[in-house]
């Protein structure tokens, strides 16, 4: 079985995908562990290679023009698939600048930080912000009546002082008491990320 060119595994990708995603699954011949296998390779840009199918039923053939091929697992991915993630059920907190990463500011010149929190567990209870790389916090301001997995706009004041290269930080607090941890918990697929997210700028 020879391997597909790259614009025939990504139209075979596209395919698989658009028949899951339209609930043909079953009478497309794709089960979860497909849907997985397929995901995780685009993700890891997994190159294709010619890989023996698991041990199952044969699946009825894919659209014309395109072999029944099987995309091979990454490195780390367990062949039965992922373990049922515990924290999916609370979901998580998300905080973004909104700028550019790089952006320049002036000294000495007063400028105001805007972004926005999302939380998929309880409301956004308040937001803060760090100018000094996560040294010192401080609240920003709400901009939005803080609802259960939505995201709220807040800002915050800010006047550089020196001169050079700084890290922007933000992170959310809901009405449950969760907050942005420093790091996130390590899983193999990168599902759930929440931590803190440095933001680089230049003061100039």
């Amino acid at each position: 079985m020879s391997p597909l060119s790259p614009a025939s595994e990504a139209a075979y990708d596209r395919i698989r995908l658009r028949q899951w995603s339209a609930g043909r699954a079953r009478s497309a011949g794709i089960d979860r562990r497909d849907l997985l296998r397929l995901v995780a390779a685009a993700s890891a840009a997994v190159p294709l290679a010619s890989v023996t199918a698991p041990a199952r039923a044969a699946a009825p053939a894919p659209a014309a023009g395109l072999p029944g091929v099987v995309k091979p697992l990454p490195p780390g991915y367990p062949p039965e698939g992922s373990a049922p993630l515990t924290r999916q059920t609370r979901q998580t907190l998300k905080s973004a600048f909104e700028l550019e990463r790089g952006a320049t500011f002036r000294a000495r010149r007063r400028t105001v930080l805007t972004g926005r929190s999302w939380s998929g567990g309880a409301p956004v209870r308040s937001v803060e912000v760090s100018t000094d790389g996560g040294q010192r916090w401080r609240p920003a301001r709400l901009h939005d009546v803080p609802r259960a997995g939505s995201w709220v706009r807040w800002s915050a004041d800010w006047v550089p002082v020196r001169t050079g290269p700084v890290e922007l930080l933000a992170r959310a607090t809901d009405r449950s008491g969760r907050t942005q941890p420093k790091v996130t918990a390590h899983n193999t697929q990168g599902y759930l990320f929440d931590a803190v997210v440095r933001h680089p700028v230049t003061v100039s």
